[in-house]
């Protein structure tokens, strides 16, 4: 309680304000520019009151990157210990990460983090609610934990969550509750698996998170590597879409063969082509094709020996399968080089003394809830 005497009794209390004093206009004034202003600043006394300093609130906030806000409520109930706060600002962000798991998650990235090896890509599309988080400091730090706690253990597990459908998402998270072998630290949190990160990140950016995909692309040999390319790049390993390409080679020079597998991984995402090699076409749309460029030669096919009429349609089916089949499209990440993929995998097979032979690719793109 507040007192302040002028002549008479003024009484102030901070919730519920009651004040006696005579009819006089001047005091009256006082008392209301008084009421007033302490309204507005009756949080700054409390705070000095509340046994919590200011520096403990700075540490508590650059441990949990959590708002001032809630330092100090966190600090108020825990009689200033800070280990104690932590746990509770914990508790509380995980309350109120359950809260927001229904709501819409449709913004996000594609993230791409390799082993050691570079013979398997841990591949994820992580979800939340607006592109500003999508592209935030907090979101990508957990993209990163994520990905990095998977592709750096000595087992990396086989997984094949590639596409989102019912059931989807629960069998992820079920694999995200999993506990890791070493605990590791989260926005100043002890983490010990994956799910507590993704519900500490959700509580810190206040947007639900969804990891709605989640695979491993390995390579089918145990000479192989794999390369990436990512485009609207937003951190690395991280952005709007990527390829992946599986590369076979009997070479050493592994570095430069993860070059061709990047190289190509660029060309795959610009150019899609749908089949690897004309072996991998289905005969049925295969011939579909040829039967389309023979009644197109009809005219001029006549009288023509069988061997001229051949060449003649081989000649034109190249068009279709120099948009769809990866060896027969142009090599376009070299501009005017005029070759095909194969004739640029041909070449570089000369230069590092190998075989080279592209196993598998895989376009990642962000689905839409």
């Amino acid at each position: 309680m507040w007192r302040l005497q002028l002549g008479e009794v003024l009484v102030v209390q901070s919730s519920n304000v009651n004040f006696t004093t005579p009819s006089h206009g001047i005091l009256c004034s006082v008392a209301t520019t008084f009421l007033q202003s302490f309204k507005r600043t009756s949080h700054l006394f409390n705070r000095a009151f509340s046994g919590v300093t200011i520096a403990q609130i700075k540490e508590l906030r650059n441990i949990t990157g959590s708002p001032i806000d809630e330092c100090k409520k966190a600090l108020e109930a825990e009689g200033g210990d800070i280990n104690k706060a932590r746990d509770y600002l914990k508790k509380r962000g995980l309350a109120q990460a359950n809260k927001r798991s229904g709501k819409a998650a449709s913004e996000g990235i594609i993230g791409v983090k390799f082993t050691p090896s570079f013979d398997t890509a841990i591949v994820a599309e992580i979800n939340c609610e607006t592109d500003f988080v999508a592209k935030s400091d907090a979101f990508l730090r957990y993209v990163n934990v994520l990905m990095s706690s998977i592709a750096n253990q000595t087992n990396v597990p086989e997984l094949g969550f590639k596409t989102y459908e019912s059931g989807v998402e629960e069998e992820i998270n079920n694999f995200l509750k999993k506990p890791l072998s070493n605990k590791f630290h989260f926005e100043g949190h002890e983490c010990s698996d994956l799910f507590e990160a993704k519900q500490l990140a959700i509580s810190k950016l206040q947007e639900n998170i969804k990891v709605r995909k989640l695979f491993t692309f390995k390579s089918a040999s145990p000479k192989g590597v794999v390369g990436s390319y990512i485009h609207m790049t937003l951190a690395e390993g991280v952005g709007k879409s990527c390829s992946l390409v599986d590369l076979e080679s009997d070479a050493s020079n592994k570095a430069a063969l993860r070059e061709i597998a990047n190289n190509l991984s660029m060309q795959v995402l610009g150019n899609r082509p749908e089949y690897l090699t004309r072996e991998d076409i289905p005969a049925n749309i295969l011939n579909e094709e040829i039967e389309k460029v023979k009644e197109s030669l009809q005219e001029v096919m006549k009288n023509k020996p069988p061997k001229v009429v051949e060449n003649m349609v081989e000649g034109k089916l190249k068009k279709f399968l120099g948009e769809s089949v990866l060896y027969f499209q142009e090599y376009m990440v070299e501009n005017d080089s005029g070759k095909t993929v194969q004739e640029y995998l041909k070449d570089q097979e000369k230069v590092l003394g190998g075989s080279i032979k592209v196993n598998k690719y895989q376009i990642v793109e962000l689905d839409q809830e």
